[in-house]
């Protein structure tokens, strides 16, 4: 079992949630940056909950980020149920959930007295909206770097939002990684109408097939600014990212396509980059909001968009820092 101190903001943070509910409150959404520790202060919380004898219930969207944050639990000695297709039912006070498998199991689950839902911004869909009504007296806290949506349909679920600081003051104090940005070439999308805040999708990639030199103008800026650094490539589709990998694999790199219909297995290729075992990735949606993959330090943003939230969520995945070896994290000097 691992052993760990938060950061004072991580305390902070599990300070004002603490606060906010014992003084009445019902649905908070915490804010923190991609690569602050969200999680790691959602296991404090969550420890905390138990020592108390209060069953907690951690709520996702995602396969990958219920077994992410499931191993997350089990480094740090939580004890833990799972509720997804294939797994048991066992009747631990903490359980780790998919929200598409809950459907048909969740009367066989007592009322929580929290709900942790793992991306907050995905709370005005239904498969959360139903959890929070099928259980009205269980008080929620929102997980996200991005509370926004797409669809501008509001976030009214949560009456109180807690945010600590900007990502700038994470960079300065150290905790994010700071960066340098390029845009070698610009793309003209004046031509591609808008669909609930972003691109349409079919345009947008009818527009990328006829810039001809545009996957091999990626490979020349990687090699020209980045040559070797742990990278992810963004692409627009599966189509996309398939050919974005070849043309690096055809430039000599060694470039993974992580997709939902790829060939492998897609948890144990996750499980691959988080060893460090692939370095250069190419993601279609694989790779996006929550997903924990430390080492990477470039991003290759070949994914035009209008919306904030998928800017932000690809960026911070390269904004984690990485300490050297022997680091001493036990205090903030």
């Amino acid at each position: 079992m691992k052993t760990y101190k938060l950061f004072d903001y991580q305390e902070e943070a599990v300070q004002q949630i603490t606060d906010f509910f014992r003084y009445g409150g019902r649905s908070t959404i915490l804010q923190l940056p991609t690569g602050a520790g969200k999680s790691l202060t959602a296991v404090e919380f969550i420890k905390r909950c138990r020592e108390d004898n209060k069953p907690v219930y951690f709520l996702t969207h995602s396969k990958n980020l219920l077994w992410q944050f499931s191993d997350h639990l089990t480094e740090y000695g939580v004890p833990h149920g799972i509720i997804s297709s294939g797994s048991p039912v066992l009747k631990y006070k903490i359980q780790v959930i998919s929200a598409m498998s809950l459907k048909s199991r969740i009367h066989l689950l007592p009322e929580p007295s929290y709900i942790i839902a793992e991306e907050a911004h995905h709370s005005a869909s239904a498969m959360f909206s139903d959890v929070f009504k099928y259980w009205p007296h269980a008080k929620i806290l929102g997980l996200t770097a991005t509370p926004e949506r797409l669809d501008g349909k509001p976030l009214d679920m949560y009456e109180n939002i807690i945010t600590l600081h900007q990502v700038r003051w994470f960079i300065d104090n150290g905790y994010l990684s700071d960066f340098e940005y390029f845009v070698p070439s610009d793309l003209d999308t004046s031509g591609v109408h808008r669909v609930m805040g972003d691109f349409n999708k079919k345009e947008l990639n009818d527009l990328l097939k006829k810039q001809s030199g545009r996957v091999g103008q990626i490979v020349e800026n990687y090699k020209k600014y980045a040559d070797g650094l742990p990278a992810i490539a963004f692409a627009t589709s599966i189509e996309d990212s398939e050919n974005i990998a070849e043309r690096f694999i055809n430039a000599g790199y060694d470039m993974h396509a992580l997709h939902s219909k790829m060939k492998g297995d897609l948890m144990k290729e996750l499980e691959k980059c988080r060893n460090g075992d692939i370095s250069l990735l190419s993601s279609c949606m694989s790779i996006g909001e929550g997903t924990d993959v430390k080492g990477l330090t470039v991003s290759l943003d070949c994914r035009p968009t209008q919306s904030l939230t998928i800017y932000l969520q690809h960026v911070g995945r390269v904004l984690r820092t990485k300490y050297a070896p022997g680091y001493d994290l036990s205090t903030k000097e």
